[in-house]
């Protein structure tokens, strides 16, 4: 059986977004199939790999970040959209920085 090698994630320069998370669920347009995500809020984030504008999150079925959790998703060749919510934004500090990229 043949071993595939793994490469280290590569950010694109310059292609970070960062939103602040709020009770209702926003989303961001990737453009690679790779994409990394920081939770530097003080909550923590649900968040839904979809496809298009109406890809929304929802709290407690969606897959939550922890706050300062970074996560590295390879995204199907139809999905294009990370939704982002927390179930409460009272108080809330820092942001969701989402980076596409290459490798894994």
């Amino acid at each position: 059986m043949k071993q595939e090698r793994l490469q280290n994630f590569k950010p694109l320069a310059g292609a970070t977004t960062t939103v602040t998370p709020a009770e209702a669920s926003g989303n961001v347009e990737v453009k690679n199939k790779t994409v990394r995500i920081y939770n530097g809020t003080n909550a923590v984030v649900w968040i839904r790999i979809g496809q298009g504008e109406d890809t929304a999150a929802e709290v407690g079925t969606d897959m939550p970040i922890p706050t300062g959790g970074v996560e590295l998703f390879d995204l199907l060749n139809s999905d294009d959209t990370v939704a982002y919510i927390i179930e409460d934004d009272t108080g809330l500090e820092g942001e969701l920085s989402i980076t596409p990229g290459t490798g894994n």
